[in-house]
């Protein structure tokens, strides 16, 4: 347990540093990175289970169905 908290403080002097540094806006990329790749799996996986209920999935089916 004593490694986790270490590594926590570690990582929160990392951005305290960053923060003050003039690259401040560097310190939000990891973040915004995650959350931007976390959406685009939920999106992601919403417009896959859509695609045999929209016209879209229909055309795409029909095309897989004429290459078949």
């Amino acid at each position: 347990m004593g490694g986790k908290l270490g590594r926590q403080i570690v990582l929160l002097e990392i951005y305290r540093r960053a923060y003050r540094s003039p690259l401040r806006p560097l310190a939000f990329f990891p973040f915004a990175l995650f959350f931007f790749f976390f959406f685009a799996q939920i999106f992601f996986l919403f417009a896959v289970i859509a695609l045999p209920f929209n016209s879209f999935g229909r055309f795409v089916d029909d095309v897989f169905v004429e290459l078949a």
